[in-house]
């Protein structure tokens, strides 16, 4: 008799334990359901068909030392130096669509669909050198010459002008450019230059 009021004695002693800890753990979930947390979100939607990367939307352009001998007349240039813009998750242009004509007389015509390419005019804007508009101005030491660019097809940017436009491919670009220093004037004078010039990138 003993040993079952002990039993009986022990279990209840048990019981009492397991009440007092399913007690602490219901105020535990209760504290843990009083804390509240926030989760903030931000973003931006961009309705451009191609994205400009980052790296490319300022650019320092190094055109290097230049002997002040390669300038012997006006039009002289140095040697030029390429630079790129870089045009990423470029979209699908407009898409057209035609029916087999020789199919179509034997009445199995089939319509086919082909996605167009997208295009992108580019001009250049600064302020035009003193004695050639279609040259950027340069500030600094030296005198009588002014920048010019050009495309990788050796077609000159007009500044300020528009410029015949590139084909644009789905998915990501690389519009090649380069940059001369040219001589306005019988001798350029030597120094330190620099100039700035801005480009302007238009969806067609």
């Amino acid at each position: 008799m003993k040993i079952k009021h002990l039993g009986i004695l022990l279990l209840g002693v048990s019981s009492a334990s397991a009440i007092a800890e399913l007690a602490d753990d219901k105020t535990s979930r209760q504290t843990l359901l009083d804390v509240h947390s926030e989760v903030h979100f931000q973003g931006s939607i961009y309705a451009s068909p191609c994205v400009l990367e980052l790296s490319t939307q300022e650019q320092y352009v190094d055109l290097g030392e230049i002997n002040a001998r390669t300038f012997h007349r006006i039009g002289d240039r140095s040697a030029p130096v390429t630079f790129n813009i870089r045009l990423k998750d470029c979209q699908r242009g407009a898409s057209r669509s035609f029916v087999n004509s020789a199919g179509e007389a034997t009445q199995d015509g089939k319509r086919y669909y082909l996605t167009g390419e997208g295009a992108v005019s580019l001009s250049i804007t600064g302020e035009p050198d003193f004695f050639n508009s279609d040259l950027v101005r340069i500030k600094g030491d030296v005198k009588g010459a002014g920048l010019r660019i050009f495309s990788q097809d050796h077609e000159n940017l007009m500044l300020n002008q528009p410029k015949a436009s590139w084909v644009i491919k789905p998915g990501d670009n690389n519009i090649t450019l380069n940059a001369v220093l040219e001589a306005t004037g019988q001798t350029v004078t030597a120094g330190n230059f620099n100039g700035l010039v801005r480009l302007k990138l238009e969806y067609l």
